[in-house]
């Protein structure tokens, strides 16, 4: 049943047999639903969705995930993204695990700071697999406002996050994120975070007066900073981080040369 069965008559039947007493049924209702494409996502549909987020089965509660993610951006309600949260925690891996993918397609507009906090939280706790929680993470931090907002203790969570975590690659960030959030914030804080994401990333950064040049993308990116203390930070800092790196390279080399 796909996009063409899309009937206000078909949703309503869909809709009613989320309430039905077989799982089975239940469970059908959802993947129909998701199937449907963006006409099923209006708000009684969205509404029962996240009762099915409660459901006791954990197979429905996981389509209902499933679904929600296909929505994307039209299913952003407040409501939809607290119980999304909580799915995080499910005691069932396969929902938690939905809960986190569904909230990496829902665009900017879910990229709150109490979001990216938790899918922070849920990523060092091992709550839920590492590789979809540092997607999502990943995900989280793309975008511009959801970075710029965090406070400096979420923003040293993340740092130690991503930095422990083997499967965070910030690979779907974009090249100048952290250092245009640090020039446009002047969060010290950041600065380890930036370095890290341009190790991982594979980038080079010049800085030539007050003008920071990324290299990393399709494209360099060029930026023009306006206070030239900020400039100074992120080479002093970039070299402090690169010391920390250099010294147990040195110290290696100092044991095997004994």
């Amino acid at each position: 049943m796909g996009e063409k069965a899309a009937t206000n008559e078909v949703i309503d039947r869909l809709v009613n047999a989320l309430g039905d007493k077989d799982e089975d049924v239940r469970n059908g209702a959802c993947e129909a639903l998701g199937n449907m494409g963006e006409k099923s996502a209006t708000n009684g549909v969205i509404d029962r969705l996240v009762n099915a987020l409660g459901d006791e089965e954990w197979h429905v509660r996981d389509s209902a995930c499933e679904v929600l993610g296909k929505m994307g951006e039209k299913a952003v309600t407040n409501g939809v993204i607290d119980r999304l949260i909580n799915a995080l925690r499910d005691e069932d891996e396969d929902v938690g695990n939905g809960a986190c993918e569904a909230l990496g397609k829902m665009g900017e507009k879910a990229a709150t700071n109490d979001v990216i906090d938790r899918l922070i939280n849920a990523l060092r706790d091992h709550c839920i697999e590492d590789e979809r929680a540092a997607r999502a993470v990943e995900w989280a931090v793309c975008s511009w406002d959801g970075i710029k907002q965090l406070d400096s203790n979420a923003v040293s969570k993340l740092f130690s996050c991503i930095r422990r975590n083997r499967m965070s690659t910030l690979r779907m960030v974009p090249p100048a994120q952290f250092i245009k959030v640090f020039f446009e914030t002047g969060n010290d804080v950041g600065l380890a975070l930036t370095f890290h994401a341009s190790l991982l990333q594979g980038n080079a950064v010049t800085v030539v007066e007050n003008n920071v040049v990324i290299y990393g993308g399709k494209e360099p990116v060029k930026l023009h900073v306006s206070r030239p203390e900020l400039c100074r930070k992120l080479v002093n800092a970039f070299g402090n981080q690169r010391k920390e790196l250099e010294n147990p390279l040195l110290q290696c080399q100092n044991l095997k040369e004994e």
